[in-house]
């Protein structure tokens, strides 16, 4: 549990991600200036330890956050926020990150206590599923990112569908789904989502090798690990229409496989 006093009636934002990942693995995203420079930004500079100060600045933006580190134990961190240069409300919040043992993972609780939620719900969203791409498959999702581009959506759904979360997969694919992969052909949507949960299935950890892309097309290349058939390089190509995936096309040696 935290280590701060949360009351159930104090103002603010709460939430919380699994992670496929042991706590550990987590931890290391929120106590290191590695770590928290490939989810939240590449501008990170200070102490991350108990009684240390931070900074996060934001390339493109004449903005800084500054963070007191109130506390770090094994399963909690508890940050004060000292100053927002943009969003004054946040001086004073604290925000505190707990980490709870879960079914085949973590529970990344988060807690943003002293500010309006509204003003909060949509970064911590993002970034939380940032901490979760880092440590799941090493690619986080920093500021800046691009909201509008294929490279975001592509990894949004090589996230959910890695983590067994198919259905949220689904969603960002169009019903006129085009596929081209070696060895099958699938006819609709519903029959790739079928096939995706299947073989996701199998899976045993997905290692990302590359991610790239545009603001129609993204690909990403990434080593899948199974007992079945051992490693399989895959590189993935997707065309994105209107915050859609309309087409995936794999490229992969087929003999493990067959």
């Amino acid at each position: 549990m935290s280590s701060l006093p949360l009351a159930a009636t104090t103002p603010g934002y709460r939430h919380s991600v699994h992670v496929a990942a042991p706590a550990e693995r987590v931890l290391e995203a929120l106590t290191t200036l590695t770590g928290v420079r490939a989810w939240w930004s590449p501008v990170v500079a200070g102490s991350l330890d108990p009684g240390g100060e931070f900074h996060v600045g934001f390339v493109g933006l004449d903005e800084t956050i500054t963070l007191f580190v109130l506390a770090r134990h094994d399963a909690t961190v508890d940050w004060l926020v000292r100053r927002h240069t943009s969003a004054p409300e946040w001086a004073g919040s604290r925000i505190s990150l707990a980490l709870d043992a879960d079914a085949g993972g973590t529970l990344l609780r988060v807690q943003h206590v002293g500010v309006p939620p509204d003003l909060v719900a949509p970064g911590w969203e993002h970034f939380l599923d940032s901490i979760r791409g880092w440590v799941e498959n090493g690619v986080g999702r920093p500021y800046p990112w691009d909201r509008e581009g294929a490279l975001d959506l592509a990894l949004q759904y090589h996230r959910a569908w890695t983590a067994g979360r198919f259905e949220d997969a689904a969603a960002l694919l169009v019903e006129e789904l085009e596929t081209e992969v070696p060895l099958n052909t699938y006819a609709s949507r519903a029959e790739w989502v079928s096939a995706l949960t299947r073989f996701g299935s199998q899976i045993d950890r997905v290692e990302m090798v590359s991610a790239l892309g545009g603001a129609t097309e993204a690909v990403l290349v990434y080593d899948m690990h199974s007992t079945s058939f051992g490693v399989l390089r895959i590189a993935e190509h997707f065309t994105v229409s209107a915050r859609m995936i309309t087409m995936i096309r794999h490229i992969h040696d087929t003999f493990p496989l067959r």
